[in-house]
């Protein structure tokens, strides 16, 4: 890729800005600690195989496939509530994943970041702006809608070029949300080794990357 080519950077938030992923994993958990720990464990590893995706369409899962029973709009409001007083606090206090911040640093004042991620819009705004990160993004875009119509607003809205937008995520549903947009992806995790795509362990990779392409 020559230089100058990225015209904007999109991150998702948990697991590649900030180290929350695991806390999340446990609060839904937590969530629905009355139906057991048999249930538990089934939300809890559907979360792990579906990051990317919002708590609604977890919860929802989760009463259709597990507790196979309706799920009212009280409900839904309940756990969701539920979910957020348990992982709040830990969010907060969560570092940042390596090399976040000084990808960040690199960019800023010469490409315009923006945030799409799966938490409720609100939430993860009022996230990055208590932990000082707000100030580094253009927009921070959260659920509804899915991650891939997120990506496709922000795209519209600023009237970007997607071939020259790189989307930075950590689950398939940040790779799908790149590949439905064709936009450029970079990958944190090893789970992506074998799509053909850059990735790292964590994001000091992506501080090279960037510096070598744009």
């Amino acid at each position: 890729m020559e230089k100058q080519k990225l015209s904007a950077v999109v991150f998702d938030c948990d697991g590649v800005l900030i180290e929350s992923n695991a806390v999340k994993t446990w609060a839904f958990g937590q969530t629905v600690v009355e139906f057991g720990q048999k249930a538990m464990d089934q939300l809890m590893d559907y979360h792990r195989e579906h990051g990317g995706i919002s708590r609604f369409k977890k919860f929802e899962w989760f009463y259709s496939e597990v507790v196979k029973a309706p799920l009212s709009d009280k409900m839904m409001g309940t756990l969701c509530d539920r979910f957020t007083q348990l992982c709040i606090n830990a969010v907060l206090d969560a570092p940042m994943v390596a090399g976040a911040k000084e990808s960040l640093d690199l960019l800023s004042g010469r490409l315009p970041m923006f945030v799409a991620s799966g938490t409720p819009e609100k939430e993860l705004q009022d996230i990055l702006i208590q932990r000082g990160l707000a100030q580094y993004f253009e927009g921070i875009h959260g659920t509804p809608p899915e991650k891939q119509y997120l990506l496709e607003r922000i795209i519209s809205e600023n009237r970007l070029d997607a071939l020259k937008v790189l989307m930075v995520g950590d689950a398939v549903a940040d790779l799908k949300a790149a590949q439905y947009c064709n936009t450029l992806f970079y990958g944190r995790g090893e789970r992506f080794s074998e799509d053909n795509v850059p990735w790292s362990e964590d994001l000091t990779g992506l501080v090279d990357y960037l510096s070598l392409n744009f």
